[in-house]
């Protein structure tokens, strides 16, 4: 073996070492490597990662997010902001990512089996029950899944079924036996969806509106999130721009169609309809925001920063217009100011504590952490 082959082995060897042993250590190797192949979409996955791992789930969607930026076609960057969000709470969110992650890569049955955890936990059994059955279906030893099935059998009251995929995940693997009592929990979540509810279900009642009267700009706007819920982007913009066509003088069509063209990085396309928005009702924060969180994703967190500061100007009580800040902010190294803006949000929002708690708390250890090097060199 000649020596670059040992080094290289050597290096990837350390590489798998630091990434199970010490988080810390590997973010400080995709951070250099930042500087290296900055626009790299591997190496914000990889610190995405990292910050799942140390249970900074707003750093992580903020880089997987990066990374989706720079290549879109990243299935699995979108299951990993999938999973951020869903450890954080945000069930609906997780469900759309997931739902991408699938349309990228059909066969990825880990993304079914979480997307069906996803819509346990909002009770949307049905939904849940399809995506364990398709998991069961491609793999019939998958303990976990007649498990989680089971559970959703249990909570829409079909106790034949529940029985029957109960005593065969027991068959599986025996400790289910004595975990069920620690899901008690999984019904009666509270949850904050654009739409609630069983999706079949709201597209046939929206279709049925548009049918019924096709000249209602609102249906194909509601429409249309419900579709961005179901990770249809496409069809989604396709709504809002109907909706925006049936009612042009309407500052938030504008905003949801700029919006979108965001997400697809096309800036250029976006600014006129975001702009149209403000112009519209220049106290509407949401335009602003979504500006705001394009830059944060491009790594133009300076950028970001001065739109978000007119929003707030605009729509003072707009909760994401802070929790956005706090991002930018915290990307600059400016955890104080990051801090105030999470707070705010917070007291907007009393939601979103349970999210950013942590991140309030990240970011007071690095004040603290550089105050006490401050010292220390004095």
């Amino acid at each position: 073996m000649r020596k670059f082959e040992k080094i290289i082995i050597a290096a990837l060897i350390g590489l798998f070492v630091v990434t199970f042993a010490y988080p810390f250590y590997t973010r400080q190797i995709y951070t250099a490597l930042l500087k290296v192949v900055p626009d790299a979409p591997w190496v914000y996955r990889g610190l995405g990662n990292c910050d799942l791992r140390q249970s900074d789930y707003s750093a992580a969607v903020t880089n997987f997010s990066r990374a989706i930026y720079l290549n879109p076609g990243d299935y699995r960057a979108y299951f990993k902001r999938g999973s951020a969000y869903s450890s954080s709470g945000n069930y609906n969110a997780a469900i759309a990512d997931y739902t991408r992650a699938i349309a990228r890569k059909n066969s990825f049955w880990l993304a079914y089996h979480n997307r069906g955890v996803a819509y346990n936990q909002l009770e949307l059994y049905p939904e849940a029950i399809a995506d364990f059955t398709a998991v069961i279906e491609k793999n019939p030893g998958s303990g976990i899944d007649y498990y989680y099935r089971a559970l959703s059998y249990r909570d829409t009251g079909d106790i034949d079924n529940f029985n029957r995929d109960f005593n065969k995940a027991v068959s599986l693997n025996p400790r289910y036996k004595y975990e069920l009592s620690g899901h008690a929990g999984l019904a009666g979540k509270t949850v904050d969806l654009v739409i609630k509810g069983n999706f079949d279900t709201q597209l046939k009642e929206y279709n049925r509106l548009i049918e019924k009267d096709p000249s209602n700009a609102e249906s194909y706007n509601t429409r249309g999130k419900l579709w961005l819920v179901l990770g249809q982007d496409d069809r989604a913009l396709e709504d809002f721009q109907i909706a925006l066509k049936l009612g042009p003088s309407v500052a938030k069509y504008h905003n949801n169609v700029g919006g979108q063209y965001l997400n697809r990085g096309d800036i250029d396309k976006a600014m006129p309809y975001l702009l149209k928005a403000m112009e519209l009702d220049p106290r509407f924060g949401a335009p602003h925001c979504n500006i705001g969180r394009y830059f944060i994703l491009a790594g133009l967190s300076q950028k970001a920063i001065e739109w978000l500061e007119k929003g707030k100007l605009a729509e003072p009580a707009r909760s994401e217009l802070y929790w956005n800040a706090g991002i930018a902010y915290r990307d600059l190294d400016n955890y104080e100011e990051a801090i105030r803006n999470w707070v705010k949000c917070m007291e907007l929002d009393p939601r979103t504590g349970i999210q950013l708690q942590s991140q309030i708390n990240e970011a007071q250890r690095k004040i603290n952490l550089n105050r006490s090097s401050q010292h220390k060199g004095k």
